[in-house]
């Protein structure tokens, strides 16, 4: 019986994940910027974007399903940390008060704004993003450090994502030429980059903790 309910609740994303893209083709240039609002929408109410990713390849384009993938993503970043800022900080703090990971980090964007954020955001600390990015707001760091910082960590993941999309689309075509066997070196590319940052940013993040201790 939870089988049956699991294979109907996938059937029913599976729908509208397939609706959504057959709107998306039909707006042209306006179906890119529902696309964006989408993406970005489901980050601020703490969902996950990444089946619209896997999408974005087959939708747009290798290259350009990573340049509205990310561009929906700093779009979700920024307007959660500006929510948490200036509507939402009360409700953030008393949320995350007692958390120690993030009164860590508050105490180390203290330091070094900048560096703290991308190291978080390319760490494995990143699955936490969605969440992170209200408590960001809630901090010292000032909103053109925080994007910087946030755009060029989430780049990795991104491309990870849309490159896997790309290549489990080329194989469902059965592109086993060129296109096939870019999406096979970009995907294995994407996923062995962001396992050696994740790798290299926690490291940086223990020296830092322990520098402080």
């Amino acid at each position: 019986m939870a089988l049956h309910g699991v294979d109907d609740t996938l059937a029913s994303a599976r729908e509208a994940l397939e609706s959504f893209a057959a709107l998306v083709a039909t707006l042209g240039p306006l179906g890119q910027v529902l696309y964006v609002a989408t993406y970005a929408g489901l980050e601020l109410v703490l969902l996950p974007a990444t089946p619209l990713a896997l999408l974005a390849a087959s939708m747009f384009g290798l290259y350009p399903g990573l340049l509205l993938s990310s561009a929906g993503g700093i779009t979700g970043a920024t307007t959660a940390f500006l929510l948490s800022r200036y509507a939402l900080r009360e409700r953030v703090v008393a949320a995350t008060r007692n958390t120690p990971q993030f009164k860590a980090i508050d105490r180390a964007i203290e330091r070094d704004a900048f560096k703290v954020v991308l190291l978080i955001n390319l760490s494995p600390l990143a699955s936490l993003q969605n969440i992170l990015n209200y408590v960001y707001g809630t901090t010292s760091v000032e909103l053109g450090p925080y994007m910087a910082a946030s755009y060029l960590a989430l780049l990795p993941r991104t491309y990870a994502t849309v490159a896997a999309g790309y290549l489990g689309s080329s194989l469902l075509e059965g592109d086993g030429g060129g296109q096939g066997q870019l999406a096979v070196a970009s995907t294995a590319a994407a996923l062995v980059a962001s396992v050696l940052v994740a790798k290299v940013a926690k490291q940086a993040l223990d020296e830092m903790e322990a520098e402080d201790r």
